[in-house]
């Protein structure tokens, strides 16, 4: 900020030290590809492993079940909740919960900079911070409530029609009719499937598209606000304040799409839950004779 500040006239420009800022820049770029990296070490790994057991304590809930009731059961329908539904539980860490986390710290940490430098102005960080912290998980909530759980659905009918026709192919080489119907249903849920999908893309990026504008209007808010209260000499800390509220929207985008995809998420989990809970059954007969 104040190496901007200081290019705007040559005397500025030949009593500014560029140096500092420099190093700065570079270490802060060094900091945060480390920073990246630790964070697709350990986050992911720490998912990945979760997922892991998350599926084999699954697959041993279904390992209990009775022959009949494996039986009973579609094997596109299980395929797709052992793979998707509990890929799909994956958005709720790493793409939700630990970017939320981040964003309250960094919220608080524009807190703190405000309440040094500008005090009358703490309510700038403290609305971003309800935002994260309530508006932008209802907006997602409200958004995606009706085509994420449709889409999961969708996606699951889908790969049981798929499996369908790859299972009862020789059936159908025998019957051309039945086999153009199964071409058609399965054509029909893969074009509502992908109408849902787009939907859901639709209203996700329109979130990303209101959380981009409510972050540039509040950063030229800022910038009127700090114009009429900054003081001779506080340039840099002017144009600091004003990137950082800038700098909010690079948490609040990657958190709007989360958001709109938690009903889907939360569809995942109770059709896992729905098919953990599955009674053992018994296949012995009710009597000898």
């Amino acid at each position: 900020s104040a190496a901007a500040v200081a290019a705007m006239t040559p005397a500025s420009i030949a009593a500014f030290n560029f140096f500092l800022p420099g190093a700065g820049v570079r270490f802060f770029a060094m900091l945060r590809t480390l920073c990246r990296w630790g964070d697709r070490v350990v986050t992911h790994e720490a998912t990945f492993r979760l997922l892991a057991a998350l599926r084999v304590w699954l697959y041993g809930r279904l390992a209990r079940l009775s022959p009949r009731r494996i039986l009973a059961l579609h094997g596109g329908d299980v395929l797709n909740r052992l793979l998707r539904d509990v890929d799909a539980l994956d958005n709720l860490y790493p793409r939700f919960l630990l970017p939320t986390a981040s964003a309250v710290l960094a919220c608080l940490a524009t807190g703190w900079f405000f309440l040094r430098t500008w005090p009358s102005l703490w309510w700038l960080p403290a609305l971003i911070l309800a935002s994260v912290l309530s508006l932008l998980p209802l907006a997602g909530w409200a958004l995606g409530r009706r085509p994420l759980p449709l889409l999961m659905r969708g996606r699951a009918t889908l790969r049981s029609h798929l499996l369908d026709c790859c299972e009862a192919l020789e059936d159908f080489s025998l019957h051309a009719a039945a086999w153009r119907e199964q071409c058609r249903r399965t054509l029909a849920v893969d074009a509502c499937w992908l109408a849902t999908q787009l939907q859901a893309a639709r209203r996700a990026a329109g979130l990303r598209a209101v959380v981009g504008l409510l972050v540039g209007l509040a950063a030229w808010l800022c910038l009127a606000l700090l114009a009429v209260l900054a003081k001779p000499g506080e340039g840099p800390w002017l144009v600091a304040a004003v990137l950082l509220i800038l700098g909010t929207g690079e948490f609040l985008l990657p958190l709007a799409s989360a958001a709109v995809d938690l009903p889907g998420t939360a569809t995942a989990a109770g059709r896992l839950t729905a098919l953990a809970e599955q009674p053992a059954g018994d296949d012995r007969p009710a009597s000898g004779l």
